[in-house]
């Protein structure tokens, strides 16, 4: 179940809680708030695409982290980068110089440093090769 159909659920139940037992609207607003900010302040990647991959040309990419405990950890657990690109543990960079094609989609797992080893986010990214680029080193 995502996340956010987990809250969904949440709020159901407590509102079926307090139908059922006469809770007050205030006490009620005060539990969907406090809910509502735990779900904003958690561990999240920016949801952004990845430029174009230009065979032989330097590439810079950085993937952020939302929320969370630093120091963050990056880590690919399904595909690989372009042989040349890496991905900077540390701080969620890809650069190198890319020397083949791009082997899709590739899955970044970042976690975090709030001692929860359950508190990951894991997210897919496509790369995709500069058209232009990719066919006039293909022609020669």
């Amino acid at each position: 179940m995502l996340q956010r159909e987990r809250v969904v659920v949440v709020i159901l139940i407590l509102t079926n809680i307090s139908l059922l037992f006469g809770c007050g609207q205030a006490m009620l607003t005060s539990k969907l708030n406090a809910l509502n900010k735990k779900f904003e302040k958690r561990l999240q990647i920016d949801d952004i695409s990845l430029p174009p991959i230009k065979i032989g040309e330097l590439y810079n990419a950085q993937i952020r982290a939302i929320n969370g405990t630093p120091p963050y950890k990056w880590k690919i657990i399904q595909g690989e980068l372009p042989k040349g690109l890496k991905l900077e543990e540390a701080t969620g960079k890809i650069s190198g110089i890319p020397q083949g094609k791009a082997n899709n989609p590739i899955v970044i797992m970042l976690s975090d440093n709030s001692g929860n080893p359950n508190n990951y986010v894991i997210q897919s990214f496509i790369l995709t090769m500069d058209r232009e680029v990719s066919n006039e080193k293909t022609k020669n």
